[in-house]
């Protein structure tokens, strides 16, 4: 009875508070369960863009042009096999965990050593740039983020192959709204009045008035998601770059710290190896040796000083 009059007393707000806290909404996934949907998103958006432009909107384009056709099919695969081969490497991010093997490598006492941490969840020492994921339950070197699209956390290991595969999805989908953009120009020409077809609301409207098929519809959704996935990858990949040259990690950006910043160009080789092999990134996602191990930091000078 105490109940029930107390909850005649609360406020709509606060019944609202009281539902939501006992009955989460199910549209809200978990944490793990956001990697599910992060991979399902991807693979799908891979695989339509990849058949959508090879099989209807390369040989729509460009009818009766052999060797275009030959040209852009060939650039569509080979930008879908380096995002399938970084999407893997990215993925399989097991060289990132820290061990308890990983501290016997330079010392052989048993308690933490200067400038380390003692993960309670993992139960080990874990050395300096490393942090405990959640969602992996794992702690890994130099961690950066949780990539829910390759459900995976970004680190010392495969940071470079993140970046080439950030690099390749934004190619696609570069390559994919160029030949959505020529393939609807032929029924809205964008250098007319009729580019006002190209507002969001605008290709429904035309659907139900009868100016475009369904099929046109859902091509025209699909471009949609198409721009959406290119900005966004694009943020993320030039947000790691800056944090790349700056030699930090997302969480030090935030907390404004400078520990490990070497130089440009150290900090390019703590990622990507030597110089002049990072060029072979853009043909495979190779095993380079990069500055350091992940366990072990030089620290930067100035912060040295200060200290």
């Amino acid at each position: 009875m105490e109940s029930g009059e107390m909850r005649q007393r609360m406020s709509l707000k606060e019944k609202f508070k009281d539902h939501y806290r006992t009955n989460p909404p199910k549209f809200s996934p978990e944490p793990k369960e956001a990697n599910k949907v992060g991979v399902t998103y991807f693979t799908c958006m891979l695989l339509s863009l990849t058949i959508e432009g090879v099989f209807i909107l390369i040989p729509s384009n460009f009818r009766g042009e052999f060797y275009s056709i030959i040209i852009f099919e060939v650039l569509g695969i080979f930008i879908f096999v380096q995002t399938c081969a970084n999407w893997y490497r990215t993925w399989y991010d097991v060289a990132n965990y820290v061990r308890s093997t990983t501290k016997e490598k330079y010392f052989s006492c048993e308690d933490t050593p200067e400038g380390w941490k003692h993960c309670f969840t993992c139960q080990l020492d874990a050395p300096p740039r490393s942090h405990h994921c959640v969602l992996c339950n794992k702690c890994m070197l130099k961690r950066d983020h949780h990539c829910y699209f390759t459900a995976s956390c970004i680190g010392f290991q495969n940071q470079k192959y993140f970046i080439m595969f950030c690099f390749y999805t934004v190619c696609g989908c570069a390559l994919a709204l160029y030949l959505q953009l020529t393939y609807f120009s032929e029924i809205f020409p964008l250098s007319t009045s009729a580019a006002i077809h190209y507002i969001p609301v605008m290709p429904v409207w035309d659907w139900m008035t009868g100016v475009i098929s369904f099929p046109v519809l859902l091509l025209m959704i699909h471009m949609y998601m198409t721009l959406t996935c290119l900005v966004a990858t694009g943020m993320f990949g030039t947000w790691q770059m800056l944090m790349i040259i700056c030699g930090k990690t997302s969480y030090e950006a935030k907390r404004n710290l400078s520990t490990y910043n070497l130089g440009t160009l150290d900090n390019l080789r703590c990622v990507f190896g030597p110089i002049k092999f990072c060029v072979l990134l853009l043909l495979a996602p190779l095993t380079l040796p990069q500055l350091g191990d992940g366990i072990q930091w030089e620290i930067n000078p100035r912060c040295q000083k200060r200290s």
